[in-house]
């Protein structure tokens, strides 16, 4: 009788079986890191763009509704699509859009990548939003769907609310 040593099939069975529940788990936790990560760098770049503008508003006694006008670095936007309305200044670039509002009661400047928006709120007085107060200054995470809506809770401490407008969550961070 020949001693062969190899794996039997319920063994197999059984690593297959545990790899796929570490992978279900896994995974969804694997999203919303690379969504934080995501958001993290735009944080990043909404606090760059805040501080432009308030520099811009101290030399020039309003805001700006061009983004161009803000001397604040922002990623290659030489394959991006450049629009400007009565609404403001925004790039295009695929899933992400960077933009400046013009000045008004409420004049917000956002990132959008995805399913998520950050946007930095400047309010010439405070305001109110789905029912909720928002201050100026206040940078607010707007999210649609679970893995969004996680991310932006990760970002900090803050207060969330469900939205009743075109995004599913906003959380505010103060």
């Amino acid at each position: 009788m020949k001693n062969t040593q190899a794996f039997t099939l319920i063994e197999l069975l059984v690593v297959v079986l545990i790899i796929g529940i570490l992978a279900a788990v896994a995974l969804p936790q694997y999203q919303v890191a690379v969504k934080k990560a995501n958001l993290a760098k735009y944080m990043d770049l909404v606090k760059a763009i805040k501080d432009a503008e308030e520099v811009y508003f101290m030399a020039n006694g309003s805001f700006t509704p061009d983004i161009d006008e803000l001397d604040v670095s922002l990623p290659s936007l030489a394959s991006c699509t450049k629009t400007s309305n009565s609404s403001g200044t925004f790039y295009d670039c695929g899933n992400e859009r960077y933009g400046v509002f013009k000045a008004g009661a409420t004049t917000p400047t956002n990132v959008q990548a995805g399913d998520s928006t950050i946007r930095y709120l400047q309010f010439f007085g405070d305001t109110v939003s789905d029912g909720k107060n928002l201050y100026k200054g206040d940078i607010v995470c707007y999210s649609k769907g679970k893995v969004a809506r996680q991310a932006c809770r990760s970002l900090g401490p803050g207060e969330e609310w469900q939205s009743s407008g075109s995004w599913d969550y906003k959380y505010v961070i103060r």
